[in-house]
């Protein structure tokens, strides 16, 4: 469990990092308690039940393919935006990849969904604390 809060962590860190945010919310509001909510369901969907099932096929390919699926989810999701977003379309997608893969070796590593799970809801409380209005792409 360690590692996975160490990495929900540092991820949400460079994230905030990245928006040019302070490296740490001032405050926790409601989004950043309701939006881990999201994060836990997209790991139990994703590292949980379809990594879990693709684990027979090969390690390596269920946490790939479980990565590129959860990418193209969330991309669907930013497309389908009545308006654009207003920052890096292809950083999003990088990083929702690249979180993934992470995820995805926690999970394999630690044989359990928890960890991803922990890591991702630390990652969204790190990322969306202090905010009154969730992005776009976390409700739709």
């Amino acid at each position: 469990m360690i590692p996975a809060i160490i990495l929900g962590l540092l991820l949400g860190i460079l994230t905030r990092n990245k928006f040019g945010l302070s490296l740490l919310p001032a405050a926790i509001g409601s989004v950043a308690l309701i939006a881990p909510c999201v994060g836990a369901l997209e790991e139990l969907v994703f590292r949980g039940y379809i990594q879990g099932h693709l684990q027979p096929v090969g390690r390596f390919f269920s946490i790939l393919f479980t990565s590129m699926a959860h990418t193209g989810y969330k991309l669907l999701v930013i497309l389908s935006l009545s308006e654009p977003l207003q920052f890096n379309l292809f950083f999003l997608v990088l990083w929702t990849f690249i979180g993934g893969l992470v995820f995805g070796v926690l999970r394999d590593l630690a044989r359990s969904s928890v960890p991803p799970v922990i890591a991702h809801a630390i990652f969204d409380v790190i990322l969306y604390g202090g905010m009154s209005v969730a992005p776009a792409w976390v409700w739709s």
